[in-house]
């Protein structure tokens, strides 16, 4: 029982648009190759039944001709055939030859052939044979042989037809045949275009419930937590003001970093849920540097962070969300830093024609290549106590500001952020 509604649920699961689309065009395409198929095997028996019943026309003149006529008559008339061929105006006729058991040939409609063997040479039954015959030109031929009796000799005629004619001829089946392939591999190429847009759409479908969700739990962590976590940040900040006995104020620091943390959780919960308009400002990233290592430094004592500076760098961004981008950045590297058992940061800016750079420098283990791709996913961390939100936030920011984050490998350990503003946003 429990297989059974396994398979059902399998069953249900491959009952989707996408799924249907792709079956569908699938099946019709399958259906239209074979009626292509279908049509084209007709088309061919039409053809050689045209090219078969052009041959005995041509086979009940000569039959009658060559009976009325003895064999020593024929051969010295060489161009007999020939001329019939002119006379007669027998359109599509390639050549026509008599000859004899052993493949000699006794008359042709090409007098330099006499006398030589036909070649492939083979003797056809009583009812006669047809088959197609590519010559060495490349040129398709139409072979019909029977055998003729005169007087008390069996001899073998062999008639050759130029198939393209007869082909021409038949351009309504050929239209047909190639009709049916084109609405075929359009069908087809529909069919894969609908189960890519559907995929999309059901991705980003469930991107926007997933979505919808996570700002309902963000919603309400900040409404329960916001409030209580205010006092107590706010009664530890005071009473650190107020305590200086280390038994007492190690404690209290702990609490407040602790505090600053869940903050620092709950407000990424918000940026990473709700969508982030932009209020662009006039704004000095060297302060906003400073201000992120002074509040990293309080949060992770024993990491140094140091800073290569330009003498001044103005910019005109959204301060709150490039801060976001930045403290992101550096918090991993912090996090990647103290893991390797090492403790500096080095956060560089630098600047070319067209843009400002600013580099965050740590002395990590590195990120792996197998992982590369997915740091940027939300949710995906390697961090024990990580939530796997800042990196998507990053990407979700940069879009919004227009900057460029990229990840590489730092010299000789480590890992290099790069966050690359465009010259255009420097006023």
């Amino acid at each position: 029982m429990p297989s059974l509604r396994l398979d059902f649920k399998k069953l249900l699961s491959l009952l989707k648009p996408k799924y249907i689309a792709l079956t569908v065009s699938l099946l019709a395409t399958l259906l239209l190759l074979i009626s292509a198929l279908l049509t084209y095997r007709s088309y061919q028996n039409i053809l050689t039944q045209s090219l078969t019943i052009q041959a005995l026309g041509i086979e009940t003149v000569l039959q009658s001709l060559v009976k009325n006529f003895d064999l020593h008559f024929l051969r010295i008339k060489k161009n007999f055939l020939s001329n019939l061929i002119i006379n007669e105006r027998w359109q599509g006729v390639r050549y026509i030859a008599l000859y004899s058991e052993g493949g000699t040939i006794l008359l042709h409609s090409d007098i330099e052939q006499i006398g030589k063997t036909i070649e492939p040479f083979s003797i056809p039954g009583d009812s006669g044979k047809s088959y197609y015959l590519r010559q060495t030109s490349g040129e398709e031929l139409f072979i019909y042989e029977n055998k003729v009796r005169l007087e008390d000799k069996v001899l073998f005629l062999r008639i050759a037809l130029h198939v393209p004619p007869v082909r021409e001829g038949l351009g309504i089946a050929r239209f047909h045949l190639l009709f049916e392939f084109i609405l075929a591999s359009f069908i087809l190429l529909l069919g894969f275009a609908s189960f890519l847009f559907l995929s999309y759409f059901e991705r980003e479908t469930k991107k926007m419930e997933e979505l919808k969700n996570w700002q309902f739990i963000t919603q309400l962590l900040l409404h329960e937590i916001k409030n209580p976590l205010a006092t107590i940040k706010g009664f530890s900040q005071y009473l650190l003001t107020k305590v200086d006995d280390p038994k007492f104020k190690n404690p209290l620091e702990l609490t407040l970093r602790e505090s600053l943390r869940i903050e620092r959780i709950l407000k990424d919960l918000s940026i990473f849920s709700f969508p982030q308009t932009p209020l662009f400002t006039k704004t000095d990233l060297n302060d906003l540097l400073t201000e992120i290592k002074s509040n990293l430094e309080f949060l992770y004592p024993q990491i140094k962070i140091q800073l290569e500076l330009l003498s001044e760098v103005k910019i005109f961004t959204d301060a709150h969300l490039l801060k976001s981008i930045l403290f992101n950045l550096i918090d991993n590297a912090v996090s990647a830093t103290l893991d390797a058992g090492e403790s500096e940061i080095l956060i560089r800016e630098s600047q070319n024609m067209d843009k400002i750079i600013v580099e965050i420098i740590d002395r990590g283990k590195g990120i792996p290549d197998e992982i590369r791709e997915k740091v940027f996913e939300p949710f995906f961390t390697t961090k024990a106590r990580g939530t796997g939100l800042g990196l998507a936030i990053v990407k979700k920011l940069s879009k919004t500001l227009g900057v460029k984050v990229t990840l590489k490998k730092a010299q000789p350990q480590g890992t290099c952020a790069t966050v690359e503003i465009p010259k255009g946003s420097i006023t």
